[in-house]
This record gives C-alpha cells, structure tokens and sequence, in this order.
C-alpha cells in the first residue's frame, strides 16, 4: 500500500484547528472528512507514520498522538481504503460503513461504497464483516475475503482471522479457496472455516 505523492501536503500536531483542504477538518486529535458530490478517493494509513490523502490531497499527522478519524462519503461512488498499523488492529466492515481501532487511532467511515481494508505487517490482526438485507456473495481465499452485494464491495487482506456473519439475506453465498500448504476445512450447518499458514477465515449464517 502507498500514497501517491502529491504537491499539496498538510502535517498536523495536536490542538490546529485549520486544513488547507475544506474537505478536512482538524479540531483538537478529531479529524473529519466530508465527501463531495463526485466519486470521492479516500485514502489513510496508520502505520509509522498517519497519512491521509482525500482526492490528491495530502495530510501527514503525528504518530505520537491519539487521532480520531470520522470519514463521511457524501454522494457519488466514494471508496476508501485502509492501511493498519504494526500493532493489533480490529476492523469492522458493513455495507457502506467501516470502523477500526488500533494503538493511537480510531477510525469511522460512513457511506462508502467500496472499502479495502489491508492489514499492517506485525501484530494480531482482526477483521469481522456483515452482510446487507439483500442477497449478498462471500470470497475468501488466503490473502483475503471479500463481501459484495447491492451497492457496496468490501475487502478485507492480510489479517490474520477475518470473521463474516450472514444474519440479513435470504440467499448469501460463500466460497473458499484454499492456499498451496496444508489447509484444514470444516463445513457445518450454521457455519465453515478455513486454516491454514497465518490465515484463518469462518464464515456463519450462510445459505
């Protein structure tokens, strides 16, 4: 994961109140991000060093600050993508909506309709996803799982135990796709998992 270099480039301590985007707002450790009409691009990262770029637009912020981050979509097909830290990092993806925690940060992401959340390198990472009230479709293989259905796409890579719940659709989906070592697959009524070499994937509440 990286993000492209830009000409427009905003560092941030805490207590500014000020952005050179009016997109973005820093008030204290809270920083928010109001969408636009159009296909907005959101992109953050948390790992040694916080970068955020909103549409080409570059904001560093320190690591040794606790930040919050509140991500708002607007109109348009907005995507966002996430990059954890080396820490342990816990993120939770629902349709259009996203949340993660993690040492020094919080994040909250509203009306997205494509997120890729992409874990760090070190700790013990987590993901969980829900479906949608439709009828939604489950990929998992070893580098990640993936949940689509009517007007999102969510994507969680590299985490350590990603975690899917079916409990809204009345005909969802799951399939899993197995590494090139020796995986363990259990297939049971209310639920299915694969293990294998630094992945464990379940999925429960599937058709």
């Amino acid at each position: 994961f990286s993000i492209a270099a830009s000409n427009h480039l905003s560092r941030y301590d805490i207590g500014l109140t000020l952005s050179a985007d009016r997109d973005v707002q820093v008030v204290g450790n809270v920083v928010r991000v109001a969408g636009s009409t159009d296909n907005d691009q959101v992109q953050l990262s948390v790992d040694s060093e916080i970068r955020l770029l909103v549409n080409g637009q570059q904001h560093s912020f320190r690591r040794d600050t606790p930040w919050r981050f509140e991500l708002f979509g607007g109109g348009g097909q907005d995507t966002f993508t996430f990059h954890g830290s080396t820490g342990d990092d816990v993120a939770t993806l629902r349709s259009g909506q996203f949340d993660a925690t993690g040492t020094g940060y919080e994040v909250i992401a509203h009306d997205y309709q494509s997120i890729v959340a992409t874990a760090g390198d070190g700790g013990q990472d987590v993901a969980r996803l829900y479906d949608s009230s439709g009828n939604d479709e489950l990929t998992c293989a070893p580098e990640a799982c993936t949940l689509t259905g009517q007007g999102f796409a969510n994507r969680a890579a590299g985490f350590d135990q990603v975690y899917v719940h079916a409990s809204q659709g009345m005909d969802d989906v799951a399939r899993f796709f197995g590494s090139t070592g020796n995986d363990e697959f259990i297939g049971r009524p209310d639920y299915s998992s694969m293990r294998g070499e630094g992945f464990y994937h379940k999925a429960a509440g599937f058709d």
